[in-house]
Formats: structure tokens, C-alpha cells, sequence
């Protein structure tokens, strides 16, 4: 089943779940993304990052420095397999999810 196409350039579920929200995609190896982060840390309510665990603190943009800048910031942190345990560091993705659990074996 498919999702429709987009109108000019926006996919229906987007203008149905994204309203009235605003998002940012950056990259942080770029020169000036990393500042960039930090600014809108200073003045955002929510960070969402899907990061291995571990990585946003080797940049030096972990919980300890952004909340050092917002105390009230919220730092969702979503990961294939959690910040802790066996498989913590390894990468994960939706397939790899349905793989493991058996969904993908039930629905074929």
C-alpha cells in the first residue's frame, strides 16, 4: 500500500502529522553544523538524534554540554538497540528491527 503522490514536493502524511512543527536535518561533520546545534540547543524545547550511543559525546555535543546551554532541553535518544547492553553499539534500522523481532518472518 502506498502513500499517494507528493504535491508539490510534500507527501500527504507529512502535511497531516508534520503540521505546525517545524524540523532541521544537519550535518554535524560540516563545517559550522556543530555551532549550529548549539545555538538551537540554547532555544529549542526537544533534540531529537538516532545516533549510536556514544557518538554525540565524542563531538562534544552530549547531554552534560547541551543542557549546560538549556537546562529545560529534552534529548531524545532513539537507537536500533538502546544506550546499554550487548548490542548497544551496533547500528540498527526498521528492517533490521523486523528481522530480529520475527515480524518479518510472519508477514513475509
Amino acid at each position: 500500500r502506498g502513500h499517494g503522490p507528493a504535491k508539490d514536493g510534500i507527501g500527504l502524511w507529512w502535511k497531516l502529522l508534520g503540521r505546525n512543527k517545524r524540523n532541521l536535518t544537519l550535518d554535524l561533520s560540516a563545517p559550522g553544523g556543530r555551532d549550529v546545534l548549539l545555538q538551537l540547543a540554547a532555544e529549542t524545547d526537544v533534540i531529537v538524534e538516532n545516533f549510536r550511543p556514544g557518538t554525540l559525546e565524542r563531538w562534544g555535543l552530549g547531554p552534560e554540554e547541551l543542557h549546560a546551554l538549556n537546562p529545560r532541553l529534552v534529548l531524545a535518544r532513539v537507537t536500533g538497540f538502546g544506550q546499554f547492553g550487548p548490542y548497544a553499539h551496533r547500528p540498527g534500522f526498521g528492517t533490521l528491527a523486523e528481522a530480529m523481532s520475527g515480524f518479518a518472518a510472519i508477514t513475509g
